[in-house]
């Protein structure tokens, strides 16, 4: 899903609240009412309101700092000030909020990776000069300058050309009327810089100086002088392609998936990396299935459709149409008879759907009628049973990965010689609470109806891991037992 996606989504969903938006290098919050787009705002100081202004011409310098050392003295916003001043009319000063908000959407736009959260019903308290954005002007602007950005590269292949003024750009540079941007990228040009190195001194955004770059050269203002050598970057792809495989190792395939999408989108072209994503997207079915088990099962909600719980969730169309298609009496088969998905789709909505506790399955339910008419004996039998049914209700099975067959050995090892306390992590000083939540968290690491499928040894060491930890926990849960118990140690 798309950033336009997620935008045009909340826009026709009138939705109300903050989309915050991050990429490693970025923090950026959008501010929506009734799916309109109020205001947006970001963590770069190259989209700070002052800069836009100063690019237009509007205020200098040092009315930024004069106005700067007053904020910090009332906390007023940057703009009120401004005007209060008389430094600026307050249309000027809307249009550059209204530019502003709209640079730091399409600077969005051309992130290659970010994750992003919706907010519901949330908007900042604190004052804010609001504008009126329609997201629709705004995703047809942006592919616009997707399609400029192209003509761009054709123009500028590298970053690191260095460019240098032709006798006419000197002579324009000698031109006080210049308007501020054009006047600012100017006077970096000196023959030495890359354009790299340009876009960095002129603190605006990326897509600004290289429109005035093209501006000046179609006009012979400006020419290549030289290609500034690139300093050696470790490998990335390199790099994720084995962070992938480790996950993938692990048993993390949606990460190792998401990984290898990264380094897809550093280099499209590399064989390497198309087919291992497509083998990591492969393994990823492949898991999903055998999550979900076979076409026959009944999904059933969790929670009601306009629960806060699925209200704060992003969905795409698909999603949000699978969503609504279940009723507690179709199977996943005649799901995607109705809607018309693919089955591909219709497994990522449900192991989505999984993941976030909002669809469980009728058998599930069916588990838990079976087992709440057992009644347990024990401590351990009741707080066993009783994470059977949430995880029943709520877990989600996976596979047992060679770093978990390793964790399973190692502590059957650790603890079958050991005495009660030491299984459960516990003391002679541990009162009971401290000894069920030790045993509960233990239960929960090495259950074995978690796992989808093992050999024979595994599920054995499995059971004589609940076996040893049940016994300790009933011992020491109990005074009598405990008391006999610590006269042997």
């Amino acid at each position: 899903m798309t950033i336009q996606d997620v935008i045009q989504w909340l826009n026709i969903g009138v939705k109300t609240g903050t989309l915050e938006v991050i990429n490693k290098n970025e923090n950026c919050l959008i501010y929506f009412k009734n799916g309109i787009i109020i205001a947006a705002s970001s963590n770069n100081s190259r989209n700070h309101l002052g800069q836009f202004l100063k690019r237009e011409g509007l205020i200098t310098d040092k009315q930024i700092e004069k106005v700067r050392l007053l904020q910090d003295k009332t906390d007023d916003i940057f703009g009120l000030i401004l005007l209060e001043l008389g430094m600026l009319k307050e249309k000027d000063l809307h249009e550059g909020v209204k530019k502003q908000a709209e640079e730091i959407i399409f600077g969005i736009f051309d992130w290659n990776e970010g994750d992003f959260e919706f907010h519901d019903d949330e908007l900042p308290s604190d004052q804010f000069i609001p504008v009126t954005l329609l997201a629709h002007n705004l995703i047809i602007e942006g592919a616009h300058r997707k399609d400029e950005w192209q003509k761009i590269k054709d123009l500028f292949p590298s970053r690191n050309i260095i460019l240098a003024l032709t006798e006419r750009g000197q002579s324009e540079l000698l031109n006080l009327e210049l308007p501020g941007l054009d006047a600012e990228v100017m006077s970096k040009i000196n023959g030495k810089r890359s354009i790299d190195e340009i876009i960095n001194l002129c603190g605006t955004s990326d897509y600004s100086v290289f429109k005035t770059l093209e501006k000046f050269m179609l006009l012979d203002e400006i020419k290549v002088a030289g290609v500034k050598k690139a300093v050696e970057k470790p490998d990335k792809i390199k790099e994720l392609m084995n962070e992938a495989k480790i996950l993938r190792t692990e048993g993390y395939l949606e990460e190792a998936v998401l990984t290898l999408k990264k380094a897809y989108n550093e280099d499209p072209q590399n064989p390497e990396v198309w087919q291992e994503l497509q083998s990591a997207q492969l393994s990823m079915e492949d898991a999903m299935k055998k999550v979900i088990g076979n076409l026959n099962r009944i999904p059933v909600l969790l929670t009601a459709l306009d629960s806060p719980k699925i209200k704060s969730l992003i969905l795409s169309a698909e999603e949000g149409f699978l969503l609504s298609r279940i009723d507690d009496f179709c199977t996943i088969k005649e799901i995607m008879s109705i809607s018309g998905l693919k089955k591909e789709q219709v497994y990522h909505g449900l192991y989505k759907f999984l993941k976030k506790e909002i669809v469980g399955f009728q058998d599930q339910k069916k588990f838990i009628n079976e087992i709440k008419g057992h009644e347990p004996k024990s401590l351990s039998e009741k707080l066993i049973r009783t994470f059977e049914m949430e995880f029943a209700m709520n877990g989600i099975k996976r596979v047992l990965t060679p770093h978990d067959q390793m964790e399973i050995i190692n502590f059957y090892n650790k603890i079958k010689n050991a005495d009660y306390f030491s299984m459960l992590n516990a003391n002679r000083d541990s009162d009971k609470t401290e000894v069920v939540n030790s045993f509960k968290a233990l239960i929960s690491q090495y259950y074995p109806g978690q796992f989808l499928e093992m050999s024979p040894f595994f599920s054995m060491k499995l059971k004589a891991v609940i076996a040893l930890l049940s016994a300790a926990v009933d011992t020491l849960c109990s005074n009598n037992k405990r008391l006999e118990y610590e006269k042997t140690l």
